[in-house]
C-alpha cells in the first residue's frame, strides 16, 4: 500500500540536447516509466525525428519499450545518471555510468530518501535540516540498478553494494555548508 506515502521528483539541470519546452520538462513520462536524466546521449538524439525532441525522452521511451539493461547498454558511450519510477512493478530505480555521479541520502529513521547528482547538495540539505537526522550520502555504483519497492521504502528489492563517500579536503562546498 502507498497510503501516506509521497514521492517528489524534479530535475534542475541545464538543457543539453533537444528543445526547451514543456514537453521536455523533467520528469518525463514514457509508457510505464516516469524519470529524470542527467547527462547527454548524443547518439540517441536526432532533431529531425518527430516523435521525440530530446535524448532524455528517447532514453525513457526505450526503457519502457525494451527494458533497462538493453537500453543502458545501447546508451554507451553516452553519459547518464537516472532516477525513474516504473508503474509496471511499482519500483523506484537509480542507475548511472561512470560519466555522471548520483548520490542517495537516507534519513536516520530510514523513512525518507533524498537523491542528487551533486554530493554537496545533500550535505547542504543535511546541514540546513540538522546533520544528526541524516546518514552520510552514498554513491550509486556505476553499472548497477538500485531498485526498491514503492510499497515499502525499507524493503529493498535488489540489494546493492554502494560506496560510502566522505567529503574530501579538495571538495568545494558552498559557504553555508558546515560538516
Amino acid at each position: 500500500s502507498l497510503e501516506g506515502s509521497m514521492l517528489l521528483m524534479g530535475h534542475t539541470r541545464q538543457a543539453t540536447n533537444g528543445e526547451i519546452n514543456l514537453r521536455n520538462t523533467q520528469p518525463i513520462e514514457e509508457g510505464h516509466i516516469i524519470g529524470c536524466h542527467n547527462g547527454s546521449i548524443n547518439h540517441f538524439f536526432d532533431s529531425e525525428k518527430k516523435d521525440y525532441h530530446s535524448d532524455s525522452r528517447e532514453l525513457f521511451k526505450r526503457i519502457s519499450a525494451q527494458g533497462l539493461e538493453r537500453t543502458l547498454r545501447d546508451a554507451e558511450p553516452g553519459a547518464y545518471a537516472i532516477s525513474f519510477v516504473s508503474s509496471r512493478d511499482r519500483s523506484l530505480n537509480f542507475s548511472r555510468n561512470d560519466q555522471r555521479p548520483l548520490y542517495l541520502m537516507w534519513s536516520k529513521a530510514g523513512d525518507t530518501l533524498y537523491w542528487a547528482s551533486e554530493y554537496w547538495m545533500l550535505i547542504a540539505l543535511g546541514a540546513k535540516v540538522g546533520s544528526g537526522k541524516f546518514q552520510y550520502p552514498v554513491s550509486v555504483k556505476p553499472g548497477v540498478n538500485f531498485s526498491f519497492s514503492l510499497g515499502s521504502m525499507k524493503e529493498r528489492i535488489i540489494p546493492l553494494v554502494v560506496e560510502e563517500v566522505k567529503p574530501s579536503t579538495t571538495m568545494l562546498l558552498p559557504k553555508y555548508c558546515r560538516l
